[in-house]
């Protein structure tokens, strides 16, 4: 299980940088969306209370910050679904391109004594 581990973790070490990102705006994105129902509140506690003309000033602030949070959180989730989708392709890439050099090192002897459809964990010595 250990070594499953350190291999898995070997095919992140080329995209560390864009995993780091891709956590970076999930956490982003994930804050937005927490602090999105809070300002709601806030208009339909405090600001209902307050006159009308200090009321729509603070309105109009507030509608401009969730502007700014939504294009916010839209980035982040862009670079979250096209960016981490790609960083995640390229590490199916290279997981397939090793299993398949591996396969390419084997002898004919090998193939001719495995079933066919044989588990690949089993071949590339994962079991």
């Amino acid at each position: 299980m250990k070594y499953n581990l350190k291999k898995m973790a070997g095919y992140y070490k080329p995209y560390m940088g864009t995993f780091y990102l891709d956590i970076f705006f999930a956490f982003l994105a994930s804050l937005i969306s927490l602090v999105i129902p809070l300002v709601v509140r806030y208009i339909t506690t405090d600001v209902v209370k307050m006159d009308m003309e200090t009321a729509v000033r603070r309105i109009v602030i507030v509608c401009i910050i969730l502007a700014v949070l939504v294009l916010i959180q839209f980035g982040a989730n862009y670079f979250i679904t096209n960016i981490g989708h790609v960083m995640g392709a390229k590490m199916e890439y290279d997981m397939r391109a090793e299993i398949f050099a591996h396969y390419q090192k084997l002898s004919f002897s090998f193939f001719d004594d495995q079933k066919v459809g044989r588990d690949a964990n089993y071949i590339m010595g994962f079991t």
